[in-house]
């Protein structure tokens, strides 16, 4: 602790004489924003280049040593050790944006650096900061809902095809039943849907295939591991023994025999299966799998339609799982069994299995593809779009300017530099396209101006553009990169609170306290 009370101490002493008292002068803390600017800043270049369709990829190599190939923020911050508290609070800004969109998880972290650049400019031009900070009360979900508007009414409409397929979403389908499940071997062009389970595992028993099957699912230990008997048995003669050994085997085949009278042929135990199950099982032709995860459970319950049982009694009729079929398969050289679902109007649950050549861009596509699982989710709940490829946030940049024109002038300076931090986005773009950012910028503001307000950054410049951005989407990155700059600059001073030393890595299991998907 006396690490944190000598930096509060020199910093107090020695940065609080020569700025003043009180932040009305606009001097205060000038030096701690500067350092929250430049914390941001430097994360935000480390991922510029990897914004928007023509952003690249990063080789990132973690600190235990494994390479990953990245290309967006919500792969590559979590893997960043993170000391300062800015850099810190963008963090979590950009995870609360992937948990909650699946998308924009880039866009917050260049508006938040945009915006603390845009703020510390004011403060070095000596505007105090309590007359502009409030530019934040100004109600972006109005302003976006205008730039809506206008954008949908320059859109494609419903007779051109392209209309069709941006403008209508489908309604059914649930985002929670997509399972994606990631192989090494062929490339991505090999990636396939399969309407079903797929679970990497073999069978436990001598049955390989079922046909039609009626599956049963437990998730609990099935028979007996050990012998149980009530009280105190006393054996004196051998024969005893066999009795009552010849006692457990004929209440385990009667188990059994129940499960075969009531049609089962599959049986999935998220546990442990007894020897002697398992013999009678083979016996009675049932198929027996071990499920090693909780999550596998939920995936056949969700393929099959199988309620789970949490004890090892019969099933009933309506409580069964029904497959098409159940097969064992081979993807990448791994043993897999996959569990195909009936058709039928009944949902059940979708596998996507993708290919690629390495580990790293296997695990890139899958990322890919759970984020616009999540992005689609969003959509459901609210559809509406807006123009993309920077239209939307240069149309916002000018609704800004004009808003801004109602108040003083020192007030009007906060809208001003928003409007300027919102041109972050088509200038990460006009940069990864390689054109030239000044004057795709400038003819970005004279067409918005003239009207043109879906005229986005495209591969050959500023054009009508047919790429549509989620409302729901824009507007929550909107608002999380303004409460980081609105929070940072509010900040005068970083205080330290820890044990003295060096940094303190991260542990081999951050989430301990959860309970493990792995089933004993």
């Amino acid at each position: 602790m006396e690490r944190g009370e000598g930096r509060g101490e020199g910093r107090g002493e020695g940065r609080g004489e020569g700025r003043g008292k009180g932040r009305g002068g606009g001097e205060v803390g000038r030096g701690e924003e500067a350092s929250h600017s430049q914390a941001i800043s430097l994360l935000a270049r480390c991922l510029h280049s990897c914004y928007g369709p023509a952003g690249g990829r990063k080789l990132l190599v973690t600190r235990p040593g494994c390479t990953m190939v990245v290309g967006s923020a919500r792969a590559f911050l979590p893997e960043l050790q993170i000391e300062h508290p800015a850099g810190i609070l963008a963090r979590e800004a950009c995870h609360t944006q992937e948990q909650e969109c699946g998308d924009g998880t880039n866009g917050v972290l260049q508006l938040a650096s945009a915006m603390m650049a845009e703020a510390e400019t004011l403060l070095r031009r000596g505007i105090p900061w309590e007359t502009w900070h409030h530019v934040d009360a100004a109600n972006p979900d109005e302003l976006s809902t205008t730039v809506c508007e206008d954008t949908g009414a320059t859109l494609p409409t419903s007779s051109s095809p392209s209309g069709n397929w941006a403008c209508t979403l489908p309604k059914d389908g649930e985002p929670e039943a997509v399972e994606v499940l990631g192989f090494t071997g062929g490339t991505l062009e090999d990636t396939s849907i399969f309407k079903g389970a797929i679970l990497q595992m073999e069978p436990l028993g001598t049955r390989m295939r079922v046909t039609d099957a009626q599956l049963a699912l437990y998730v609990c230990p099935f028979g007996e591991r050990r012998t149980r008997v009530a009280g105190t048995t006393l054996i004196e003669h051998a024969i005893e023994m066999e009795k009552l050994r010849a006692g457990i085997e004929r209440v385990e085949e009667e188990r059994v025999e129940a499960l075969r009278c009531a049609g089962v042929t599959v049986l999935a135990v998220a546990g442990a299966v007894s020897e002697l199950a398992l013999h009678f099982c083979n016996r009675a032709e049932i198929l027996v799998v071990k499920l090693e995860r909780r999550s596998h459970a939920r995936q056949l319950a969700l393929a099959s339609g199988a309620q789970a049982l949490t004890t090892d009694r019969l099933s009933e009729h309506e409580e069964l799982g029904q497959c098409h079929q159940v097969y064992p398969s081979e993807i990448g050289g791994l043993p897999v069994m996959a569990f195909e679902s009936c058709t039928g109007p009944r949902k059940g649950l979708i596998t996507v299995v993708v290919r690629g050549s390495t580990p790293e861009l296997v695990n890139y596509a899958v990322e890919s593809v759970k984020a616009a699982l999540q992005l689609f989710k969003r959509l459901r709940e609210d559809p509406r779009m807006v123009a993309g490829a920077g239209a939307v946030d240069i149309q916002l940049g000018i609704d800004l300017e004009k808003e801004g024109q109602k108040f003083p002038f020192l007030e009007k300076q906060g809208f001003l530099a928003f409007a300027r931090a919102l041109e972050c986005l088509p200038h990460a773009l006009a940069d990864n396209w390689g054109l030239d950012v000044a004057s795709v910028l400038r003819d970005l503001r004279a067409r918005h101006r003239m009207g043109e307000t879906n005229v986005g950054v495209e591969e050959n410049g500023t054009n009508p553009t047919k790429a549509l951005d989620s409302f729901m989407v824009k507007k929550k990155a909107l608002e999380l990169a303004t409460d980081v700059a609105v929070t940072l600059i509010g900040c005068g001073q970083v205080v330290v609170a820890k044990k003295s030393g060096g940094p303190m890595f991260k542990k081999d299991n951050p989430n301990w306290d959860l309970e493990s998907d792995f089933v004993d």
